[in-house]
């Protein structure tokens, strides 16, 4: 099954669907960089996608980094694992999970058994 998405330059309203506990690298392997620096406060970095289906979905750090935690206390982006998902539905998390499970299989081939 092919998932295809683009970039969302144009986004509709979202909040909090779910969470994804993931590496900022393996994000990046899978939807591309961020097409959003965040908000400078709340959210260090921003994908916004639209699925063929027309979902729409945001994947983000939240009160992660130091603009909201203070200057050394906050976590790197490229450090964060625990990702939200946000859209308008549960189908946004499902689109973001489907991708990610593509991408990660790809990786993960099993390797034939050694026979001894």
């Amino acid at each position: 099954m092919k998932i295809t998405f683009k970039p969302a330059a144009h986004f509709e309203t979202s909040s909090l669907q779910g969470r994804i506990r993931t590496r900022y690298a393996d994000l990046v392997a899978c939807f591309g960089e961020p097409n959003s620096s965040g908000d400078d406060y709340k959210v260090q970095k921003r994908w916004q996608l639209k699925f063929a289906d027309g979902t729409y979905a945001t994947i983000y750090d939240y009160k992660e980094g130091d603009s909201y935690n203070g200057p050394g206390q906050g976590t790197h982006y490229t450090k964060v694992t625990d990702w939200h998902i946000g859209g308008t539905s549960q189908r946004s998390v499902a689109a973001i999970e489907q991708a990610m499970d593509k991408y990660l299989n790809q990786l993960c081939i099993e390797q034939p058994k050694l026979s001894v």
